[in-house]
C-alpha cells in the first residue's frame, strides 16, 4: 500500500472518487478529515440498478398475488429526466406514482 506523507493529510481538504470499496477505506484511513466525495456516474448507476431490482420485485409480488402487475415496461419512466418524457410517459408515470 502506498503511503501519503503526513504533511499532505494537512492541506487535504477534497477527495473524489468512484465507490470502488478499496478508494472508500484508503481515503477514510489516510484522509478522514477531507470531504469525500463521490461521482455523480456511480451514484446514478447504483441508483438505477437498486430502483430496478425494487421494480422488478415488485412486479413478481404482483404476479404472485394475480394481480396487474402495472409495472411493467415502466423502467424508463422512473429513470428518465422528466423534461425527456413524452406526455403519454408523464400520464403513465404520474399514474404509477
Amino acid at each position: 500500500m502506498v503511503s501519503i506523507a503526513p504533511d499532505f493529510h494537512e492541506h487535504l481538504k477534497f477527495a473524489c472518487s468512484d465507490m470502488w470499496k478499496a478508494y472508500l477505506r484508503v481515503i477514510c484511513e489516510e484522509v478522514p478529515d477531507a470531504l469525500h466525495i463521490l461521482d455523480q456516474f456511480h451514484i446514478r448507476a447504483k441508483f438505477s440498478d437498486d430502483l430496478d431490482k425494487v421494480r422488478r420485485q415488485e412486479i413478481n409480488h404482483l404476479n404472485k398475488e394475480g394481480k396487474d402487475p402495472v409495472l411493467t415496461k415502466s423502467r424508463w419512466f422512473f429513470l428518465k429526466k422528466r423534461s425527456n418524457l413524452t406526455s403519454t410517459q408523464r400520464v403513465r408515470l404520474k399514474d404509477l406514482l
